[in-house]
């Protein structure tokens, strides 16, 4: 929805797609997405530290820190806040394909699929607003075209969800789709 300014030519309209970018309102919008989908759930008992007050968001962090980060585990640390501002520092400071990754990442890791998904739906809101040339499709972020082709992607893969083999060729031409190295 275009603004006052906007609307009266006082400030320009954006019209640009980011392809190949992120600006900062999308990668402010995006680490809002992950505040309120997941950081903001974590809220430790006085005394007691996050890792062993919250089930989900250690197993996600224990991920992050082993398969993302590469770092060994005993370097995460006890206290929220720290780490907190260790991975905001991260998300805005790597390039932009890196905060893709990493809201991908989060989303595939999370061990709670009805959040990952309304985390997804989010995201998609977030992309479609800020003018992104990505969208979430099912579990990927990939290059979109148009709503409809991504509607007709999703479509299909709500349609065969129950027939596991129809869903897992969907899912895996989805993947070589998205490659940008050598889609096929």
């Amino acid at each position: 929805m275009k603004t006052f300014s906007e609307r009266h030519g006082l400030k320009p309209v954006r019209t640009q797609i980011q392809m190949e970018s992120m600006d900062a309102p999308l990668r402010n919008n995006l680490w809002d997405a992950l505040c309120l989908s997941y950081w903001d759930d974590v809220n430790p008992w006085p005394g007691s530290t996050w890792l062993s007050y919250h089930d989900d968001i250690r197993t996600l962090f224990h991920a992050l820190w082993h398969l993302y980060f590469k770092k060994p585990l005993d370097t995460l640390s006890n206290s929220w806040a720290e780490t907190r501002v260790q991975i905001r520092g991260y998300f805005f400071s790597c390039a932009w394909n890196d905060a893709y990754d990493f809201v991908e990442f989060v989303a595939a890791n999370y061990p709670l699929q009805a959040k990952n998904r309304e985390f997804r739906d989010f995201c998609n809101v977030v992309l479609e607003r800020n003018l992104s040339a990505y969208r979430f499709v099912g579990e990927e972020i990939a290059d979109i075209t148009s709503e409809e082709e991504i509607t007709e992607i999703e479509e299909a893969l709500d349609a065969t969800a129950g027939l596991q083999g129809v869903y897992i060729h969907l899912r895996t031409a989805l993947k070589l789709l998205a490659d940008r190295e050598s889609p096929d």
